[in-house]
C-alpha cells in the first residue's frame, strides 16, 4: 500500500487515475486488494490540487461499475439454462446439494438489497455481482442497484480523505476504526443469525 501512496505522490496525473480506476475495477475480481485504500488516497490528488473532485470521483465510480460488470459476466457465464453452475458438483460436494439451490432462491428474493449495500461490506462485495449473474437477476437492475451503493460509497470515502487533509495517516487511523465497526457489524449479525437459527429448530422440534 506505502508503494501505491507513492506512486499517487510521484504520478498526481493520468496515470494516479489509472491506478484509481483499476484498483476500484479489481476489487471485485481480486477481493483481498485494499481497494477502498487506493480510493482514499486518490483524496491526495483533490487535497494536492492535481486533479478536481468530480473526476477522482467519477473515475472510482467508473473502475467500480466496469468490475461490477465484469464479475456479473462470470456469474452469468457459469449459470447454465437448466439453473445449475458449471462445477455443480463442486459446490455440491463442498456445501451440500441442497445449499446453492437454497442460496439463490433467497439472493433472487433479496438480492437487489444486498446490491444496494454491498459498497459497506468488503466480505459481501466479493461474491455480490458474480451471484447475481449466476442467479440470472436483470442486468439492468442490478448495475442500477450497484451504481446507487457506488456513488453513495465512493463519495463517502472520497470526501472523508479531503476532510482529513489527504493525510495517510489519519486516513489509515480513520479506516482502522472503520473496518473494527464492520468486523463488530458482521460477528454481532452472525451472533444474531444463528441464534434466530436455533431459535427456529427449538420450535419446530417436538
Amino acid at each position: 500500500m506505502e508503494d501505491v501512496l507513492e506512486f499517487l505522490r510521484s504520478h498526481p496525473g493520468w496515470w494516479g487515475l489509472a491506478i484509481i480506476f483499476a484498483a476500484a475495477a479489481l476489487e471485485y475480481l481480486v477481493p483481498p486488494l485494499p481497494a477502498d485504500s487506493v480510493v482514499l488516497a486518490g483524496s491526495l490528488l483533490v487535497v494536492a490540487g492535481a486533479q478536481p473532485f468530480a473526476i477522482v470521483f467519477l473515475v472510482a465510480v467508473a473502475g467500480g461499475a466496469t468490475g461490477a460488470l465484469i464479475h456479473y459476466g462470470l456469474g452469468r457465464w457459469c449459470s447454465l439454462p437448466d439453473g445449475t453452475l458449471r462445477g455443480q458438483k463442486i459446490f455440491d460436494r463442498l456445501l451440500g446439494p441442497a445449499a446453492l439451490p437454497k442460496f439463490f432462491e433467497v439472493f433472487r428474493k433479496y438480492g437487489m438489497w444486498v446490491i444496494a449495500l454491498n459498497r459497506a461490506f468488503p466480505g459481501v462485495r466479493a461474491v455480490t455481482f458474480f451471484a447475481a449473474g449466476a442467479a440470472r437477476l436483470p442486468l439492468w437492475s442490478v448495475m442500477l442497484a450497484g451504481l446507487v451503493a457506488n456513488l453513495g460509497w465512493t463519495a463517502l470515502i472520497l470526501t472523508l480523505g479531503v476532510q482529513v487533509g489527504g493525510s495517510w495517516e489519519k486516513i489509515e487511523e480513520v479506516f482502522a476504526v472503520y473496518q473494527k465497526g464492520l468486523y463488530a457489524v458482521a460477528v454481532s449479525g452472525a451472533v444474531v443469525y444463528g441464534l434466530y437459527r436455533w431459535w427456529k429448530r427449538k420450535k419446530a422440534s417436538p
